[in-house]
């Protein structure tokens, strides 16, 4: 389990574990005021624990933002340790493939970046388990500027069936499929990390984390996301009959 799940999951737990604590003491409170004859004992009781449970939902609340905190200062991090890495999706895949020689094919010949050469790979291997599917290939340039120009040139693989993405972090990743998801996938994509979206008022926004998607879903709901896509189709059908 990595640092994010482990984090969230804690917290998660500390949280459940006091609530429950709470609400069964205010149960036996409840059921304490019916039998209990020292009437002032048991205000005074209850109003001490109405400042004690302010007290802990405000520690919790403060703890909480100190695992966001530190989250996103992991995730910034780690985002930054990625930067110079590319994956590519649907290369074919074979028990003695080379596959840092593949990636030069494809740069070269697809891509049309000679410049681009073994030396400017730093490393390059599949990433996770094998399975019936072709993994993907990681890739980490030796600096920016090479990172860069492959990415720039990512168009010229439309139609190869090879495509290529960010190595975003987990967190991010997630961000970027629930926007997808809302928004539509012609309408988000990545850029150094950063997640950016095209609004349904053609703006653009850009986001790194879940909160700051759910902010921007709770200004455009489903059915609003959903009429822009919609509209283009529509505009994009009507430009095709023009054209025929």
């Amino acid at each position: 389990m990595d640092l994010h799940s482990q984090l969230s999951k804690n917290m998660e737990q500390i949280i459940s574990q006091f609530k429950s604590r709470m609400d069964n003491f205010d149960t036996a409170l409840e059921q304490s005021k019916s039998s209990c004859s020292k009437v002032h004992d048991l205000v005074s009781l209850s109003a001490d624990y109405t400042i004690f449970k302010e007290l802990m939902w405000k520690t919790l609340a403060m703890l909480q933002q100190q695992v966001q905190l530190l989250t996103a200062g992991f995730d910034k991090h780690e985002m930054h340790s990625r930067r110079t890495v590319l994956l590519f999706h649907g290369v074919p895949e074979d028990d003695s493939e080379n596959t840092e020689s593949k990636i030069s094919r494809l740069i070269h010949n697809h891509l049309k970046l000679p410049c681009i050469d073994d030396a400017c790979i730093e490393a390059c291997h599949r990433l996770g388990v094998k399975k019936d599917r072709h993994r993907p290939i990681l890739v980490r340039f030796s600096n920016m500027k090479h990172k860069s120009s492959v990415w720039n040139a990512k168009t010229a693989l439309k139609g190869s069936g090879v495509t290529m993405s960010e190595f975003l972090t987990k967190p991010r990743q997630e961000t970027f499929v629930a926007a997808r998801k809302h928004f539509g996938i012609k309408n988000c994509w990545s850029s150094d990390g950063v997640i950016i979206v095209a609004l349904p008022d053609k703006t653009r926004t850009r986001m790194v984390s879940l909160s700051e998607l759910q902010q921007i879903i709770s200004k455009y709901p489903q059915d609003t996301a959903s009429q822009e896509p919609k509209l283009l189709r529509t505009t994009r059908r009507g430009n095709k009959n023009t054209a025929k």
